[in-house]
């Protein structure tokens, strides 16, 4: 009797190992067959990656639909100031930790809206790291103008800035490499009490693209990763005049700036203006923390584009997408 109860036993342990490993081997097929699906389609958000004329909405309190992407984005005043990262929060933490997993997050998102696109802005500019920041945050340093570089290759590339009312910046992109450059208002463009104009412009500006200033990369030290670029663009965006709206405040200072610039990569940057924020207002300072208006990023990932060009960068400028690239890996 002992005996014949062990038999049934055993037999009912077999039975049921079999069913486990039958089981196991279903769920298996079931997850590869989802792998494959999501694999199929990973890129299908950045099928068609291109930029589109719209103008800037600016409601910034409403959650009203907006239309898809828009190229070129304008909003900035006083000085270009610096906006340095605010106090880490539990949901500022997990931004940053999805940007740093990947930088190609949808964008415009879900839902559509500019205070959706507001809150993109200021999360992921809150969440650059020190080697992400083109201004990087200095106690006590002498305001200069800055610029950073990197290889656009197998890794992913963010940079940004925020705070820009009324500074000159600089996006210079080819498939092989990205160069940024700001330049404050104040010192670059303006009249300093204490130095010659002409001197601190070309200082500032002109020299610091053929040579760089203070340890911050030249655009001409990376020409060669540009120059002749099947790919190359390259962009200014400038303050706007007050008196003139729609017009360029130092159109004469720009244009040598782009003559300069066209001696190094081989092409004119394309000028655009844009309204700048008063940051000695209660009021400017209040939309440059609380909107996007002043914040720059640039992402580049080598799988955020199509399957048939996998490479891809994007410049989001005040809550718009202002500037795309993408080619074959």
């Amino acid at each position: 009797m002992r005996f014949r109860t062990h038999q049934i036993f055993g037999t009912v342990l077999g039975v049921c190992v079999w069913l486990a490993v039958a089981r196991s081997v279903l769920e298996a097929k079931k997850l590869a067959s989802e792998e494959r699906e999501l694999s199929a389609n990973s890129y299908d958000d950045y099928e068609d990656i291109e930029t589109r004329n719209a103008s800037l909405l600016f409601a910034r309190d409403t959650d009203v639909p907006m239309a898809d992407d828009t190229p070129p984005g304008f909003g900035c005043r006083t000085t270009c100031g610096i906006g340095t990262p605010s106090t880490s929060s539990k949901r500022q933490l997990e931004d940053r930790s999805l940007l740093l997993e990947r930088v190609f997050d949808p964008f415009p998102p879900v839902p559509n809206t500019q205070k959706a696109r507001d809150q993109y802005m200021i999360a992921h500019a809150n969440a650059l790291t020190t080697g992400q920041e083109i201004i990087p945050y200095v106690d006590n340093a002498d305001d200069y103008a800055t610029a950073v570089t990197a290889a656009l290759g197998t890794t992913t590339v963010t940079f940004g800035m925020q705070g820009i009312c009324g500074c000159t910046w600089l996006a210079v992109i080819s498939q092989k490499r990205v160069y940024l450059g700001h330049y404050w208002e104040s010192i670059s463009f303006g009249k300093p009490a204490t130095a010659s104009y002409r001197l601190q412009f070309a200082t500032q500006v002109t020299n610091f693209l053929t040579g760089g200033f203070k340890g911050q990369p030249s655009l001409a030290s990376v020409a060669a990763d540009l120059k002749g670029d099947p790919g190359l663009q390259a962009y200014i965006y400038t303050p706007e005049s007050e008196t003139k709206p729609g017009t360029q405040e130092y159109t004469d200072k720009i244009a040598k700036m782009v003559t300069t610039v066209n001696g190094i990569i081989g092409i004119d940057p394309v000028v655009r203006a844009y309204e700048a924020q008063d940051s000695g207002t209660p009021s400017g300072q209040a939309t440059l923390k609380n909107t996007g208006a002043g914040k720059m990023l640039f992402n580049y990932d080598p799988t955020g584009g199509s399957r048939a060009k996998p490479n891809a960068w994007r410049i989001l400028w005040e809550s718009q997408v202002v500037a795309v690239g993408q080619w074959k890996a």
